[in-house]
């Protein structure tokens, strides 16, 4: 696939009027588009974007790899200096702007994985980082645009036994340009991110929900030693994740460590 024209990614920017337009700074091979924004005294509505990254990041420390020029990796960075609420719900918020820029480019059949992950299929298509600093912070995603090439390279390598298996669009049908996806992320970014900061998590919460892709399903939960089984109902008012626990005398569970592990099991009636 050929390399990104950020002056095409600037034009279309300039036309959505983002505050990002002009603001995109483009890498052959980075070692994290994270780590480059994190390093900027002036990140706000910043964006980095590469065809490779050396030190991608996921959730949980785990690498990030895409084939060369086969994703859209890419960081925003966004000062939520007297934002409402703070941080709190930032990723989720992020995933939702994620959905609605695909959806703007005909990709349908997709939803979220609580807290950061985009699902088609059940397959993740893509995937979120955010990481603060003070008030400052980044926004880093993934999106697969075309399959990874088994064997190729070290960025094609599988994923972990235990992650959620991997699909991209190109797979799924859709012949999206990774230009105009790029510049809808950033779009929709800039919009959630405005008015993230002016209302909080609160006013997404339905939004997530409807968007859930495991809300109404049996779900297993791994969370330190603990592992439990149960029915995921979708979040609350500050991005807990809500699973009804199955054994007996079961309660409402609320899950907030980012570090839980969540899979599916069979479908249930919500």
């Amino acid at each position: 696939m050929r390399r990104h024209d950020v002056e095409r990614i600037n034009a279309l920017l300039q036309r959505g009027g983002a505050v990002a337009a002009g603001r995109v700074h483009h890498f052959a091979q980075i070692d994290s588009t994270n780590t480059w924004l994190m390093n900027q005294t002036d990140a706000h509505a910043r964006v980095c974007i590469a065809e490779w990254q050396s030190a991608g990041r996921g959730r949980r420390g785990r690498a990030w790899r895409t084939p060369r020029c086969g994703a859209v990796l890419l960081s925003i960075g966004w000062n939520l200096d007297g934002a409402a609420g703070g941080a709190a719900g930032l990723s989720l918020v992020s995933g939702l702007a994620a959905l609605d820029a695909l959806r703007r480019l005909g990709v349908d059949a997709i939803g979220l994985k609580w807290p950061n992950d985009i699902l088609a299929g059940g397959r993740k298509l893509g995937g979120i980082l955010t990481e603060l600093n003070d008030a400052r912070c980044v926004i880093g995603m993934g999106v697969n645009v075309a399959p990874a090439v088994p064997g190729s390279s070290p960025e094609s390598s599988p994923a972990a036994a235990d992650e959620t298996p991997r699909t991209d669009l190109h797979s799924l049908g859709f012949g999206v340009d990774r230009d105009h996806l790029a510049a809808e992320l950033i779009l929709a970014h800039c919009d959630y991110l405005r008015r993230f900061c002016a209302t909080g998590l609160t006013a997404f919460v339905d939004q997530w929900n409807a968007a859930h892709a495991y809300r109404g399903r049996a779900v297993a939960v791994r969370l330190g030693a603990e592992s439990f089984r149960g029915i995921a109902r979708g979040i609350d008012a500050d991005g807990a994740l809500l699973i009804d626990a199955c054994e007996p005398g079961g309660a409402r569970r609320r899950i907030l460590s980012g570090e839980a592990r969540v899979r599916p099991l069979e479908a249930v009636s919500p």
